[in-house]
């Protein structure tokens, strides 16, 4: 009955073990994702100049990825036409 008990425990340390690093896995492959998709970098897409993340106005949302913007000229120019700005990237 010990060796059961034993076993039994021995499994779950290792199955909780697994489960931890699967969600570090994940959160590391989607921030890599983001990274990615913004070329690492926190410009605008349009005129590629940096943007204040906190204080930027205009923002828009394109395949579930918010961009900012420095102008609203630049997110109007981005919006009618992403794949444009992304290739760029």
């Amino acid at each position: 009955m010990k060796r059961l008990l034993i076993v039994f425990m021995a499994v779950l340390i290792v199955a909780s073990i697994g489960c931890g690093k699967k969600q570090e896995d994940q959160k590391a492959e989607t921030k890599t994702e983001v990274q990615k998709v913004r070329g690492g970098y926190l410009l605008d897409p349009v005129d590629k100049a940096s943007v204040d993340l906190v204080n930027s106005k205009y923002s828009y949302v394109y395949k579930e990825i918010e961009y900012k913007f420095n102008s609203k000229e630049n997110m109007e120019a981005f919006m009618k036409d992403p794949e444009k700005y992304l290739k760029k990237q």
